[in-house]
């Protein structure tokens, strides 16, 4: 499913818009109302700036693909593309990084590729899942860690969480650290109880192997738990 918001019949409107903006509405007011050069271009910008934004938005196409680049249907997670009028048209001297990028469909149309986790719902809302890089691949089944933590920061409790990949004999494991409010005891009956609670909103594959309970969390700059320094220090890294 592709989600647009511009058809050909709204760019002939916008057009005639602009047409109007830029040629008749200026010497209109000046003639009939007296109002003065500056008060007319101050205003005619204002004017110009909302009109060129729902331009530039309007021309945004949205899509989700599967690793083939074959559109997905609504309501199926995959990748979420791009195309713009106002689209990169590929990396300066990295061929190789472009056609991972960017891709042609069947009609000639580029797409870039967000590197974001989504899906589309029938009235083309973006729902974001979760960053590629941070996707794990659990017996063959895509588990978004994101999708994991916003599920279990709902849990009765939970202050913060965070997912993590970690191998086990070889094999990719979900680690989940949670921070749990004051007066809560995460003793293995809670432990029990939160895993049951993702079983039942999730997959069964992103119910995850380890729960370890800490006193506190990395957090990034911005406020976010820093998943990549947990990451290393579970790697020994």
């Amino acid at each position: 499913a592709i989600f647009t918001l511009f058809s050909k019949k709204e760019k002939n409107i916008y057009l005639k818009l602009l047409d109007l903006l830029i040629f008749s509405l200026p010497l209109t007011f000046i003639g009939v109302l007296g109002i003065s050069m500056h008060q007319i271009f101050s205003w005619y910008n204002v004017f110009m700036l909302i009109f060129l934004c729902l331009i530039i938005f309007k021309n945004n196409k949205f899509a989700v693909v599967n690793e083939k680049n074959e559109f997905l249907p609504p309501m199926q997670k995959g990748m979420l593309v791009i195309s713009t009028l106002g689209m990169m048209s590929g990396y300066y001297n990295d061929e190789k990084l472009t056609k991972e990028t960017i891709f042609t469909d069947k009609n000639g149309e580029k797409w870039l590729k967000t590197g974001d986790i989504g899906y589309m719902d029938e009235d083309g809302y973006v729902y974001f899942v979760d960053r590629l890089k941070r996707m794990v691949k659990i017996s063959g089944v895509n588990v978004f860690p994101q999708e994991i933590e916003d599920l279990v920061d709902k849990y009765e409790g939970i202050l913060r969480s965070c997912v993590i990949s970690v191998e086990k004999e070889g094999k990719p494991q979900l680690k989940l650290y949670i921070m749990v409010k004051d007066g809560v005891v995460a003793d293995d009956k809670y432990i029990e109880g939160l895993k049951e609670y993702i079983g039942a909103n999730l997959l069964k594959y992103s119910v995850p192997k380890i729960v370890e309970k800490v006193e506190s969390l990395p957090l990034t700059q911005i406020g976010k738990v820093d998943f990549k320094k947990l990451q290393e220090q579970a790697s020994g890294n």
